[in-house]
């Protein structure tokens, strides 16, 4: 499908449980999440997200193919950005519109945003297994920053890219 049949906004009140719903099932899809995983709660939380930093979503044909969050230093969502930064959240798309161009558009909004505010990077977190998700971050530019590198939880080690805007 084409790129400029894709619209991202940010979500609407009644669109986030849908959010919530996507981000749980994209993490078990493709970020290899146990269904037992004490994470999955907190990737349903699209409402909170959405409550304290942008929450942007893709839409094609009235359907919800992505969405993530855009949280600034410092806001409750925010777990590695410094003064300055911005950092990416929960970049989820769903599995049929996988490598559509999503992703992209989703990383343009979010760059967008960044600059608008004055920020001078963006940065993310990423499992390490997680390899489309590697491949798509260094596509955009991302580059590794290893010795921000952190483990949440002992299972789960975590990856940290940054790129300038």
């Amino acid at each position: 499908s084409d790129r400029k049949d894709l619209e991202v906004r940010l979500a609407r009140a009644d669109e986030l449980d849908l959010v919530g719903e996507l981000t749980v099932q994209s993490y078990l899809d493709g970020a290899g999440l146990r269904p037992d995983s004490e994470y999955l709660p907190t990737l349903r939380r699209a409402r909170d997200r959405a409550a304290s930093s942008p929450l942007y979503v893709a839409v094609r044909d009235d359907v919800l193919v992505g969405a993530v969050s855009v949280c600034p230093h410092g806001s409750p969502w925010s777990e590695i950005a410094e003064l300055g930064e911005v950092e990416l959240r929960m970049l989820v798309v769903a599995e049929p519109a996988r490598g559509t161009g999503v992703a992209d558009a989703l990383l343009a909004a979010a760059d967008a945003f960044t600059r608008a505010r004055g920020d001078r990077a963006m940065v993310l977190s990423v499992i390490g297994d997680n390899a489309p998700a590697h491949r798509l971050y260094v596509r955009h530019g991302f580059a590794r920053i290893p010795e921000r590198d952190w483990d949440p939880t002992p299972e789960a080690h975590l990856l940290t890219y940054r790129r300038a805007v």
